[in-house]
């Protein structure tokens, strides 16, 4: 089996991989894409320390653009200090399947990827520098991990150009664990 999702969705394959293994199936490939490490959603994340690298917003503004960034700034504005009707349904809305899947996320705690397969970490490139997934993951599956750096941001890893590495990334390991015959992809 080969299994894979984005953010916590990567979590939630990491755990079936584990359980599957257990039951005995194999599992040759766990992709982890921009997936942060369970322990990430215990510790902290302030807007005081996201806005304290001045560099790193001005760099995520260039890459997403002036138009992206300005709507992903005001929609996080709104979400926190403005609600009309609307938006307080919308939130009623997702907010329960939300706080069930973060408050799953958050009292989890993973076991060591054991045995044979790998498991493959792709992250986006341009990242806070107080956030790193990486070395949460080098303790899990150690021995296993495959850590590769995807030129984009996160917001933006399923847009092109980015989803083309993405995509070449996962591409290589999938001939790697098919016995080496030759995958295309296309990325749209």
């Amino acid at each position: 089996y080969i299994l894979g999702g984005l953010c916590i969705a990567g979590i939630l394959a990491y755990e079936v991989a584990n359980q599957m293994r257990a039951a005995g199936y194999a599992v040759s490939l766990v992709i982890l894409l921009d997936s942060p490490g369970p322990l990430y959603f215990h510790s902290p994340h302030s807007l005081d320390a996201r806005l304290s690298e001045p560099r790193y917003l001005l760099r995520r503004v260039q890459r997403l653009g002036l138009r992206k960034s300005y709507g992903l700034f005001r929609e996080r504005l709104l979400n926190r200090f403005f609600q009309s009707a609307e938006r307080k349904q919308i939130r009623r809305d997702w907010e329960p399947s939300r706080e069930i899947a973060l408050a799953a996320v958050s009292s989890y705690r993973p076991g060591r990827y054991e045995g044979e397969g790998k498991v493959l970490l792709l992250m986006a490139s341009e990242r806070p520098p107080h956030v790193n997934f990486l070395p949460q993951w080098e303790v899990l599956a150690h021995g296993r991990l495959e850590a590769e750096y995807v030129d984009g941001h996160r917001y933006n890893l399923n847009e092109s150009p980015a989803v083309s590495g993405v995509a070449h990334h996962i591409a290589s390991r999938l001939a790697d664990v098919g016995g080496g015959r030759p995958l295309s992809y296309s990325a749209r």
